[in-house]
């Protein structure tokens, strides 16, 4: 057990002996003082049960602590640093955990304690929140696809790891108590920032964009798509960081007997009443793994039956890999986000 999760009121008092005093010059190896009657009358808290005082998460507590400088975060536990011995932190001994922080329960009302009026929520809780205010559903591990996107944030070796921009919208570094991976905890007002509602607004199947060519689709690359499913896909893989792109051209082209359509993926023809050359294009093309990702929309039409097929034909007769993606009840960017992983893994390219 992490000794920072002791959950429990101490007195200085204390049967083990371990209050310790502050002294100058750190918070290691210091020898036991003794208190004065005053200050044996005090409670101390650990910090986890003076952030259940206050309602709150005893990490977020952590974090406000380390961010005023009161704590400092040394391998995988807490030490207490020369300002926050002034702020009244002390060490106690616990008879079966060792040493932890404890605090006096006058601190609550220090202005570091009471500025910190807004709950932090990690990214489950903000998309849970986008879900109740916006009816939008996001997991949380593509919503900190998006803030890393903003940047505010950054992919560690694993976790997340907090930028400067992030700090100044209120962001908080955390990091897990067993496996100290980081992860990081934002203020609800982050939820109307102007630029993480226009990064959502693009991962919306009702967000479309009208030009003077038509209706087009922006997706998070900046690229404008046909049809919306396409700038969902396209910002999908966008957020994951792998290097595509849309629209190339399959040069190795032969005559394939369809009709002729108005399609994406159609963009010359040859004049014949019986044969027509078609120019193909894969939607999306994955150069290291040389995957071509072909989309079958929710169509029974003939001609965007054809159209696939032709493509996904030609594709084979070149020998390239191909992955065929279809929704299976209604397009959904949570079906898109749950199983496209494991279909990409399958063809050897991770993304988490």
């Amino acid at each position: 057990m992490n000794l920072s999760n002791i959950d429990m009121k101490h007195k200085n008092d204390d049967k083990s002996g371990g209050l310790q005093g502050c002294a100058s010059g750190g918070t290691r190896g210091r020898e036991p003082v003794s208190l004065d009657a005053k200050a044996a009358q005090l409670q101390y808290l650990s910090t986890t049960a003076l952030a259940k005082k206050l309602g709150r998460e005893g990490r977020d507590l952590f974090a406000l602590f380390a961010e005023g400088g009161w704590l400092l975060r040394v391998d995988k536990s807490w030490q207490l640093t020369a300002k926050g011995c002034f702020e009244g932190g002390i060490l106690l001994e616990h008879p079966r955990y060792g040493e932890y922080v404890a605090w006096p329960e006058a601190v609550i009302s220090h202005p570091l304690v009471q500025g910190q009026a807004e709950s932090l929520l990690s990214a489950s809780k903000l998309a849970q929140k986008l879900k109740a205010e916006r009816n939008f559903t996001l997991s949380a591990r593509l919503l900190n696809r998006v803030l890393a996107d903003l940047g505010w944030l950054q992919a560690g070796p694993k976790g997340w790891l907090l930028t400067a921009a992030g700090r100044a919208l209120g962001g908080q570094q955390l990091w897990r108590d067993k496996t100290a991976i980081p992860y990081v905890c934002w203020p609800q007002s982050i939820l109307q920032s102007p630029g993480l509602l226009a990064s959502l607004d693009r991962l919306d199947v009702s967000y479309s964009q009208t030009t003077v060519e038509g209706v087009y689709y922006a997706s998070l690359s900046g690229r404008l798509m046909t049809t919306v499913e396409l700038r969902i896909l396209d910002s999908w893989l966008y957020l994951q960081g792998l290097h595509y792109c849309s629209g190339r051209p399959i040069t190795d082209t032969s005559l394939i007997t369809v009709p002729v359509v108005a399609a994406s993926v159609v963009t010359s023809v040859a004049a014949s009443k019986k044969m027509h050359r078609l120019e193909l294009s894969s939607d999306f093309y994955i150069a290291a793994q040389r995957l071509h990702i072909v989309y079958w929309p929710e169509s029974d039409k003939p001609a965007d039956i054809a159209k696939r097929l032709a493509l996904s034909e030609q594709l084979r007769a070149m020998s390239e890999r191909v992955l065929e993606w279809r929704f299976e009840s209604g397009f959904s960017l949570m079906e898109l986000d749950e199983k496209l992983p494991a279909e990409l893994l399958s063809v050897g390219i991770a993304v988490y």
